[in-house]
């Protein structure tokens, strides 16, 4: 896998457990859009598509404390279904998040399910518990 804490490059726990705490405070995402934006000059109506709204700071935690596994299609595949979240390495933790942020370019609310159902939360504490 290749990621930076393959070379046991210690995790930042402080921004880590910040994150566990921004995402353990994270109830129901709301979501905008939806509504009309705009009109054809034939009068038909322009309606922008719904969106997830996160709370501020998840994107720069994950990205900033996570380097993407660059083969995350690869060894998501690995892992099975189901994924046993307790016993995953740090490594398929982070090939994990890589599938959310990467999926989450082309499906819009994939995040914010991981978010809700607790999928996030096991995986981050996995890491926080792998590194404690």
């Amino acid at each position: 896998m290749n990621n930076k804490h393959t070379d046991k490059t210690p995790v930042d726990m402080d921004r880590l457990n910040e994150l566990i705490d921004l995402v353990k405070n994270t109830g129901k995402i709301k979501w905008g859009g939806g509504n009309v934006i705009d009109k054809t000059e034939d009068g038909k109506e322009i309606i922008q598509w719904p969106y997830p709204i996160y709370p501020e700071g998840l994107f720069e935690l994950l990205y900033g404390l996570f380097e993407t596994d660059k083969d995350y299609i690869e060894n998501y595949e690995k892992l099975g279904d189901p994924i046993d979240y307790g016993s995953l390495s740090e490594e398929e933790s982070i090939t994990v998040i890589t599938h959310y942020l990467r999926g989450e370019r082309f499906c819009d609310g994939l995040i914010a399910g991981a978010l809700e159902d607790g999928t996030l939360l096991k995986v981050l504490e996995r890491i926080k518990e792998i590194n404690s």
